[in-house]
C-alpha cells in the first residue's frame, strides 16, 4: 500500500463532487435474494476532501445490497458537514482533518471509523506566469490567498517553509475557495492555494497563463467516516453494513476505472483529463493506516500554534477510533494501532 509523509505545520481544503445519477434501482437483499422489508435508511453528509466511494456504492446499489439505502448529502465544506451530522442532520460525516480535529478539542462524543480516502499530492498552488511566478522563489513579495484554517492553509504554510520563504515575505489574504479562480483571474491575488476542482477552475480561466506548483508527499490528507459516538454504539450492525457497501464500493472502482471516471467526469463537466489528474493524485481505499494518526496530530498542533483553539491540551486521537468493525470485515486494511 502507497504511504505518504504527514504533514508538519499548516493547509488545504478539496471540495468536491456532484451525486452522481442513479440508475433504476432493483430492491435486493445482501446475496441477491428479493427484499421482503423496507432498507434501513442512511445518511451521509460530504464535504471537504474528494470521496467517491460513497457515490459509487450508491450509484451501483452496493448499499441496497447491504440492507440500507443512502440518502447523500453535499455541504460547502467539511465543517459544515460534520456540524450536520453532530447536530443529528446525518448518520455519517465525511470529511477532511481539520474540522475533526477542531472538534476533537472541544468535546469527545463522536467517533472515526475509517479513512475513505487518502492523497500525498491533493494541494496545490496555482499561480499567474504574467506575474512572473514561475517556481516557488517566485512567491515572494506576491499576494497569495487561501481558505483560512483549513488544509489549503496549512499546505501553504508547509510550502512555503520547506522552500525557505519566511510568510512575512509574501501578503497572505483569506477568500472562501469557490471565489478563489475569479480573484486570481480578476487580479486580486497572484496566486492561491487549494486543490482538484478550484485548481482546475483556475486553469481553466487562466488558460495559458496558468502555473501549477506542488510538491508530492509533503502532505498527507485524508477523508474520513465519522459519526456520534452513541449513534455507532446503538447502531453497530449499521455501521458494519455501510462500511461492507464501501469496501464493495472500493472493489467496484478497482474493477471499472474506466466506467467510474467517466460518470464523474459527465457529472463534473470535467475534461477525461482533469479527472485522471485527480485519480492520480488520489487513492480511493477503506483502511485506517497509522500514518494517518500523525496527521492528525500534526493538525492538532497546527492548530494551538495559530490560535485556532483555546484548549491549549492536545486530545489522545486513539480514543477517538473505532476500528473493530472495518477489522472485523478487513483485518488488513487496519494498520492503527490502539
Amino acid at each position: 500500500m502507497q504511504s505518504f509523509s504527514p504533514c508538519r505545520p499548516l493547509a488545504t481544503l478539496l471540495l468536491l463532487l456532484l451525486a452522481l445519477p442513479l440508475p433504476g434501482c432493483r430492491d435486493r437483499q445482501p446475496g441477491g435474494e428479493s427484499a421482503t422489508r423496507q432498507k434501513a435508511k442512511l445518511s451521509v453528509c460530504m464535504g471537504g476532501m474528494v470521496s467517491v466511494l460513497p457515490i459509487i456504492a450508491q450509484a451501483q446499489e452496493l448499499d441496497l445490497r447491504e440492507g440500507i439505502s443512502l440518502s447523500i448529502q453535499q455541504r460547502k465544506d467539511g465543517k459544515l458537514a460534520m456540524d450536520a451530522a453532530m447536530a443529528g442532520e446525518c448518520d455519517f460525516a465525511i470529511n477532511s482533518e481539520p474540522p475533526i480535529v477542531q472538534l476533537a478539542f472541544a468535546q469527545d462524543d463522536f467517533v472515526i471509523l475509517a479513512a475513505v480516502m487518502a492523497s500525498g499530492n491533493a494541494s496545490k498552488i496555482i499561480a499567474r506566469q504574467d506575474r512572473g511566478i514561475t517556481s516557488a522563489d517566485d512567491l515572494r513579495g506576491k499576494r497569495i490567498g487561501a481558505r483560512r484554517f483549513i488544509l489549503s492553509h496549512f499546505f501553504l504554510g508547509m510550502y512555503l517553509q520547506k522552500h525557505g520563504i519566511d510568510a512575512n515575505e509574501t501578503e497572505i489574504l483569506f477568500f472562501e475557495s469557490r471565489e478563489l479562480p475569479q480573484a486570481l483571474a480578476g487580479g486580486q491575488i497572484d496566486a492561491y492555494a487549494s486543490a482538484d476542482t478550484y485548481i482546475i477552475q483556475g486553469k481553466q480561466l487562466l488558460g495559458e497563463k496558468a502555473v501549477v506548483l506542488s510538491e508530492p508527499d509533503l502532505c498527507y490528507n485524508g477523508s474520513y467516516l465519522s459519526a456520534r459516538r452513541a449513534w455507532v454504539d446503538a447502531n453497530p450492525d449499521l455501521v458494519r453494513r455501510l462500511l461492507s457497501a464501501l469496501l464493495a464500493a472500493e472493489e467496484y472502482l478497482r474493477e471499472h476505472p474506466g466506467q467510474t471516471k467517466a460518470m464523474l467526469a459527465e457529472r463534473l463537466g470535467l475534461p477525461a483529463a482533469e479527472i485522471e489528474a485527480i485519480f492520480a493524485d488520489s487513492r480511493f481505499e477503506v483502511s485506517l493506516p497509522q500514518p494517518l494518526l500523525l496527521s492528525f496530530e500534526d493538525q492538532a498542533r497546527w492548530q494551538i500554534a495559530t490560535g485556532q483553539t483555546e484548549n491549549g491540551k492536545q486530545p489522545n486521537f486513539l480514543d477517538f477510533f473505532r476500528p473493530e468493525f472495518l477489522r472485523e470485515l478487513r483485518p488488513g486494511a487496519v494498520t492503527i494501532k490502539k
